[in-house]
């Protein structure tokens, strides 16, 4: 009966071209309560509050001690440069863990928390650690680094791969160039569609 249904109400849309469009809803992902690709704004801004996260310690102790400097009150302490180096760099280091260890137990950075989006594998499962972070986040925070202290050019090229593995935003799939190496995408979860009572 249902079948017979169909078959006609879609002769019936292909008779009369002013009949409204017919979608299954039930299929859409978001009824379904599939993920969907977590779009370009949204790993944008994810990645953004990241880098405020990791690096805004950084930026906020070194205005502080300007600030300082320049009115003269600056404490004895931060006269010392290995104590500065130090305290930015336990700073860093604390934020980086921190960030490392929410992907490897949630696939989700604190910026991928905000923007409640998160790291899965291509068929769906959790990254968990050895994808989330040794393949996919470690590289991206390594490698640049690696390149700028160890080739002449170091710098150009780290700016270049940072550049290429940005661009690669754009495919169809979303996934950047170090979600390519470490097989994995990030996904939006969506809610699953709410059960009518009784």
């Amino acid at each position: 009966m249902s079948v017979e249904t169909e078959s006609s109400s879609g002769d019936e849309q292909a008779r009369n071209p002013y009949a409204p469009p017919r979608v299954d809803v039930e299929a859409a992902p978001e009824a379904s309560g599939e993920p969907t690709l977590a779009s370009r704004g949204r790993r944008l801004l994810a990645r953004i509050i990241d880098f405020a996260f990791v690096f805004g310690p950084f930026v906020v102790s070194s205005l502080v001690a300007t600030a300082l400097y320049l009115r003269n009150t600056l404490p004895p302490a931060y006269l010392d440069p290995d104590w500065f180096v130090w305290a930015i760099g336990l700073a860093l280091g604390v934020a980086f863990v921190v960030n490392l260890i929410l992907i490897g137990l949630r696939g989700q950075s604190l910026g991928k928390l905000v923007t409640r989006t998160r790291i899965v594998r291509l068929d769906g499962r959790p990254a968990r650690f050895v994808r989330g972070v040794l393949l996919r986040e470690l590289p991206l925070f390594l490698v640049p680094p690696a390149l700028t202290f160890f080739l002449p050019l170091g710098g150009l090229a780290a700016f270049a791969l940072l550049g290429v593995d940005a661009l690669f935003i754009f495919r169809s799939d979303h996934r950047c160039l170090h979600d390519l190496v470490a097989g994995t995408r990030v996904v939006r979860p969506s809610r699953r569609p709410k059960r009518p009572a009784g």
